[in-house]
């Protein structure tokens, strides 16, 4: 007697889903995504280990390389032959149990069914096929004018096609935005070092501090970068990541401006009225101000200089 388990044939309905892979555009450029990892044709190139990726144009024909194994024969017999003998075999069974195996009226008909299987192993071999995938297009509308501020493609988990509901995500970028705003007013980056080499136009960054502007010299000195705010992201409306993106990018500009204006002040007559008129505003606010006994501030001593300063004039 042969034991083993049977053998049947299921017939899937329907065929496998297609692959969906998403497709979304961004002014002329197209980013195709969710892809699982495989190797793909797209259009007709191959591409490996695809995950996602950005076109250059719309593509038209994405396919999914998938290796598969197929049935060529049955110990000898087609198919075709094998299945019409084995459906022969079973139209003898009285029924099927909970698990789908034959219910046997006599051992002879189980028998038969088992050596006949048994005497016809599969006989298989691997061939590639090429699967069609489901393109799923979105147009993404939006601003994308500032490069740090780019449409954000997700509300949730699904994308967002109307532009009235488009979220953005602004991605601070500290270091190239001095580049742009130092290059606007004509300083130039130099590597960083001593505090001297940024003497006159100049201005450096360590590495390390790029993410923040930490220890940013600008004209042989350090700009105060400890008044510049936290450089952090945002993802939200337009108007919520350009707020933040001014915030941050003239932070930066008035650090350049400010020396700019030094730098341009050198050697420029002095307007001698409005500096006196400075000073005796100064000097009125000391001779207001009340000190105790004890302070190490002494008014008197500055009002006094400051005459002085200004009898030179």
């Amino acid at each position: 007697m042969i034991y083993m388990r049977s053998v049947f044939i299921v017939e899937i309905r329907g065929g496998r889903k297609k692959m969906k892979l998403y497709l979304y555009k961004i002014k002329n450029s197209y980013l195709l995504k969710d892809g699982d990892g495989g190797d793909y044709l797209i259009d007709g190139k191959l591409v490996k280990n695809f995950y996602e990726g950005w076109l250059s144009g719309k593509p038209k024909s994405i396919k999914r390389i998938v290796k598969k194994k197929r049935t060529v024969n049955y110990g000898g017999l087609s198919p075709e032959e094998y299945k019409r003998r084995v459906e022969e075999l079973l139209s003898k069974a009285i029924g099927f149990d909970e698990y789908d195996e034959p219910i046997w009226g006599n051992l002879d008909d189980e028998y038969a069914y088992k050596k006949f299987v048994y005497d016809h192993p599969p006989k298989e071999e691997e061939y590639v096929d090429y699967e069609d995938c489901e393109i799923v297009e979105y147009d993404i509308t939006g601003r994308t004018d500032i490069k740090w501020i780019q449409p954000f493609r997700y509300l949730g988990k699904e994308p967002v096609n109307d532009e009235g509901k488009v979220l953005y995500r602004y991605k601070a970028n500290p270091y190239e935005m001095a580049q742009e705003i130092a290059k606007k007013l004509g300083f130039k980056e130099v590597e960083d070092g001593d505090v001297e080499n940024t003497v006159g136009r100049k201005w450096s960054v360590p590495k390390s501090g790029r993410d923040t502007l930490r220890f940013l010299q600008i004209n042989g000195k350090y700009a105060d970068y400890e008044s510049l705010p936290c450089f952090c992201s945002v993802v939200g409306t337009w108007e919520e990541c350009y707020k933040k993106y001014v915030e941050h990018y003239t932070a930066i500009e008035k650090l350049f401006k400010q020396v700019e204006k030094e730098i341009e002040a050198v050697g420029k007559p002095v307007d001698k009225a409005t500096v006196i008129d400075f000073l005796q505003i100064l000097k009125k606010f000391l001779q207001d101000m009340k000190v105790k006994a004890n302070s190490k501030v002494y008014p008197y001593t500055l009002i006094k200089r400051i005459d002085d300063f200004i009898e030179k004039l």
